[in-house]
């Protein structure tokens, strides 16, 4: 019998190999899968490569076009190889697997690394051209034999294929991400129509030259001729290519289309279910009985947002809907979280109120939420016009008073003990000071309903363990070192305040990834909760004397998944603490008509009005917080854990400039100046 531990059966059993995503079991799921998903495998034609390395067996199997490369390390001994494939020039291996690609395939000999009994698997793929559509030039053309919709199947398919590229690359509201776009491909489409109208929803599998790939979804219709004027109008981005043979016209983009966001209002309002071969549309999670949806939408639906991964809309001003174009299988954040808080059984109101989902299926089982309807809170704006409009007044009052560069010393953020500090920042606020009262009240009680998790176990509270502590820390810190290396790439084309700003996080690199172990030095007793993930003053609606949190998604630019782990609510706190700095700076670089050498004395009092307003907050914060656990119980705890998510955010600013080269940097590292030189 085997008796040795490591191979023993309560070790290696199917129940543990089953958890274990790495383990042999399911390395032998993944190689079957891959071998029925192509046939070249167990069909094709055989046919040996060439090699200059006897340890190194190589071929190829093809079939109905499909090619794919077997490479295999026979030696226990890390091997080079050079295969010959003069044949295949052009081509492009990728990985089956991964879908990861290699360099393309020359007239010469291919050069391959291996490790020990190392193998790949490659499906050499012979790059479409793509249709380039600059701007200013006519949209490519496309030939149907039948109606437009029948361009999602069969072979017309890879004509519209072939020209999404180009259009996905130059639209910014489309749910791609700023990469450069290698391949498109029409995994699925669902026809809907509705009195005259029909549109294809159209689920593309993008992949990017970085490896990476995104479900987007896209909505297009097809303007007749005689019509194209009144569909589109001047529009013409939204054009994707000219159609001609049996169906004549424009192949554009109707996202926004007043009819089709009518009837996604409808299919929610009546729960209907639009059948196709691809997948049922259905609407899911109707939970509230309060609302009489009336027969026909005829009222105004107008466009209040179109974001890079989504876009909202308004009908009547009563109802909102929020279509996602980035779309992963699953039930979506921002419906579990509104479901949770704003559900007819919960007490937290100053949010949304959820009506119901868009849901595909497709046919793996997979459901992916694409759309959310809500009611629409009728406001005034943002918090953070409130917040740039409350700095600027506060400036413009320095400004009226004799000249003195030397600003008061900065306010602590968490002491709500020191009344005579409170009462300072209340005087400094000024007007706004209420405001900042009731954002930390609501932010208390939106984070108190969120650590309600008692018989739903997504919102089930977590400890905040020391494993969960060293996750963070090197978290950050390889992000921040990622984040410095590509920016000495980038700083000899930066100058002015740019340059400056990447001269001085270059210089301080050691010294900045050193204060992160602040994280380290100690244990927190408290617990992590489902957060919002992307708070900032611009999620917070002002209506009437109270405000409401919005776009509860949290940061759309990453998967799903991650915005579900939960976190330390501090992580939000920081996140509208931030943002206070930003307005703050915003009102000095632009809300104030003087020159600029007015300004100059004017920055150490930026800073000043930004601890006030950022101390206010904690302390309405923390008198109004009920769940116990969710802070540090001392001060001295607190400013560590908040300093920490202050310098996280800010690297995360920083890094978001990467996708201009860093041009705008100056503002986020001044940011990260301040919380670095905080006193933990």
């Amino acid at each position: 019998p085997i008796i040795d531990p490591e191979y023993h059966y309560e070790t290696v059993n199917v129940e543990n190999e089953e958890r274990n995503l790495s383990s042999l079991l399911w390395w032998m799921k993944r190689v079957i899968t891959m071998r029925k998903n192509h046939p070249a495998f167990s069909r094709g034609d055989f046919e040996q490569v060439v090699t200059d390395n006897a340890s190194v067996f190589a071929f190829t199997r093809t079939f109905g076009g499909e090619i794919i490369l077997v490479v295999i390390n026979l030696s226990r001994f890390c091997q080079s190889v050079k295969l010959t494939l003069g044949r295949y020039a052009g081509y492009e291996p990728r990985d089956v697997f991964s879908g990861n690609r290699f360099p393309a395939i020359g007239e010469g000999s291919y050069v391959i690394t291996m490790g020990f009994h190392d193998y790949y698997w490659l499906r050499l793929h012979k790059p479409r051209e793509q249709v380039r559509l600059d701007e200013g030039s006519e949209a490519p053309l496309i030939s149907v034999g039948d109606d437009w919709w029948e361009l999602f199947d069969g072979a017309a398919k890879s004509r519209v294929e072939a020209v999404l590229p180009a259009y996905l690359q130059r639209r910014t509201t489309c749910g791609c991400r700023p990469f450069p776009i290698s391949e498109v491909r029409i995994s699925g489409h669902l026809i809907v129509s509705d009195e005259g109208f029909r549109a294809a929803l159209l689920l593309l599998t993008v992949r990017y030259n970085i490896g990476a790939m995104d479900t987007i979804l896209l909505p297009v219709s097809l303007a007749g001729k005689e019509h194209v004027s009144a569909v589109i109008g001047p529009n013409t981005n939204r054009v994707i290519a000219r159609v001609n043979g049996a169906s004549e016209g424009m192949l554009y983009d109707c996202s926004s289309d007043a009819a089709l966001i009518t009837l996604l209002f409808e299919t929610v309002a009546k729960r209907k279910i639009l059948r196709n071969r691809h997948g049922p549309l259905f609407c899911a999670g109707v939970t509230t009985g309060e609302w009489a949806f009336p027969e026909r939408f005829t009222g105004p639906i107008r466009t209040i947002r179109s974001e890079r991964y989504s876009s909202s809309f308004v009908w009547n001003d009563s109802l909102h809907l929020k279509l996602y174009r980035r779309i992963e299988p699953g039930i979506h954040p921002e419906v579990e979280l509104l479901h949770h808080c704003g559900g007819p059984n919960e007490g937290f109101r100053n949010v949304p109120g959820y009506i119901g989902s868009l849901v595909l299926r497709v046919r793996n089982g997979d459901t992916l939420t694409f759309g959310m309807v809500s009611n629409f809170i009728t406001n005034t704006g943002t918090a953070w016009n409130l917040a740039v409009d409350a700095a600027v007044k506060y400036l413009e009052h320095l400004l009226t008073l004799p000249a003195n560069d030397a600003a008061a010393a900065m306010i602590s953020m968490v002491d709500a003990e020191n009344k005579p500090a409170g009462q300072e920042a209340e005087k400094t606020l000024g007007m706004f000071a209420p405001v900042v009262d009731l954002i930390g009240k609501r932010t208390a009680g939106f984070h108190d309903a969120l650590s309600d998790g008692t018989e739903k176990g997504e919102f089930t509270p977590e400890p905040f363990t020391s494993y969960y502590q060293r996750s963070l820390y090197q978290s950050i810190r390889s992000r921040t070192r990622h984040m410095i290396a590509v920016l000495r790439q980038t700083m000899p084309r930066l100058s002015g305040a740019d340059r400056d700003a990447a001269e001085w996080l270059v210089s301080n690199e050691n010294a900045i990834i050193g204060s992160f172990q602040m994280i380290l030095k100690k244990s927190f007793p408290i617990i992590k909760i489902r957060i919002h993930g992307d708070y900032r003053l611009e999620h917070l609606l002002m209506a009437g004397n109270d405000c409401f949190i919005k776009d509860l998604d949290g940061r759309q630019d990453i998967a799903q998944s991650e915005r579900r782990i939960k976190r330390s609510a501090l992580r939000d706190l920081a996140g509208i603490i931030n943002s206070f700095y930003a307005a703050s700076r915003r009102a000095l670089d632009t809300g104030l008509k003087v020159q600029e050498k007015q300004l100059l004395p004017l920055k150490p009092w930026v800073s000043y009005w930004f601890s006030c307003a950022a101390s206010h907050l904690f302390t309405a914060y923390s008198r109004n917080i009920r769940t116990a656990r969710l802070l540090p119980v001392s001060p001295e705890d607190r400013l560590t854990l908040l300093r920490f998510y202050l310098m996280d955010h800010a690297i995360d600013d920083i890094s978001a400039c990467a996708s201009h080269e860093y041009s705008g940097i100056a503002l986020p590292v001044d940011a990260l100046k301040m919380y670095f030189g905080m006193d933990a």
